[in-house]
């Protein structure tokens, strides 16, 4: 294939360049840890500008910042704001 599907959108990845320009996804630095090792991995990744990093802490800790809020007497209004 070239790249190019019938209907003439470009999906090589390449940005239509036909240069042969290869992307691979690697697995984070994270996959596979739990826990304190799970977000010093993502903390260190995030930091170096790693969005992905970023938005897997937040996943990972929005139910817990959520419940100290709520379990601190915030109503559900202030604790949205945390």
């Amino acid at each position: 294939m070239t790249g190019r599907e019938s209907d003439g959108v470009d999906r090589s990845g390449n940005g239509g360049t036909g240069e042969g320009q290869h992307t691979t996804e690697v697995d984070p630095p994270w996959e596979g840890l739990t826990g304190a090792d799970l977000h010093a991995a993502c903390m260190e990744a995030a930091r170096d500008g790693d969005r992905r990093a970023m938005a897997k802490l937040v996943d990972e800790l929005t139910p817990l910042v959520w419940h100290v809020a709520r379990a601190n007497g915030l109503d559900r209004q202030l604790a949205e704001d945390v």
